[in-house]
C-alpha cells in the first residue's frame, strides 16, 4: 500500500461520535502536526480517520487505489450498523488524489470490491467536504489534480 490510514476516536466511556471526518493530511506531514485538528473535531464529537499517502503517489497516481479501497472499507463498517455523517477534508495535492480515488470508486459502484448497498450507504453519509483553497494556484498541484478530474 502507498499510504496509511488509521482512527483517532473519541475517549472510552464518552457519548458516541457525532459524525466522523476523514482528514487527507498533507504530504510528509507528521501526527503531531495533525493533533490540533484532530482535537478540534474530536472536542466537537467527531472521530477521525486520518489518511497519510506517500510522496511517491504524486508520480504514480494509479496506486493510490488500495489506499482508496482501505479507507472505503473502514468508512463501511463503521456506518453499516449505524449510519452517521461523513465530511472529507483534502489539505495537499497528494492527498487530494487520494480523496478524488475514494469518489471515483464510490461512483464507480466500488468495482465489485464492496456491496451495490454499503456504498450506497456510504454515498448518502457523505454531506460535506473541505479543501485548502491554495491547490488551485500550484501548478504541481493543479497538474496532478487534472490527473484525476480526466478520469471521470
Amino acid at each position: 500500500m502507498w499510504g496509511r490510514f488509521y482512527w483517532s476516536r473519541k475517549e472510552e466511556g464518552k457519548e458516541r461520535a457525532k459524525g466522523i471526518i476523514v482528514l487527507f493530511a498533507w504530504l510528509s506531514s507528521q501526527d503531531d502536526q495533525l493533533k490540533p485538528y484532530v482535537d478540534l473535531y474530536g472536542s466537537r464529537g467527531w472521530d477521525c480517520l486520518i489518511c497519510h499517502v506517500d510522496f511517491l503517489t504524486l508520480f504514480f497516481p494509479e496506486k493510490i487505489t488500495g489506499l482508496a479501497y482501505g479507507i472505503i472499507g473502514e468508512l463501511i463498517k463503521e456506518i453499516k450498523f449505524r449510519p452517521l455523517p461523513v465530511v472529507f477534508a483534502a489539505f495537499s495535492a497528494g492527498s487530494k488524489g487520494c480523496f478524488f480515488k475514494v469518489l471515483q470508486l464510490l461512483e464507480g459502484k466500488c468495482a465489485g470490491q464492496f456491496s451495490q448497498d454499503d456504498c450506497g450507504l456510504l454515498r448518502e453519509c457523505i454531506c460535506g467536504q473541505i479543501l485548502t483553497p491554495a491547490l488551485w494556484i500550484s501548478l504541481m498541484g493543479l497538474a496532478f489534480c487534472l490527473c484525476f478530474i480526466n478520469q471521470f
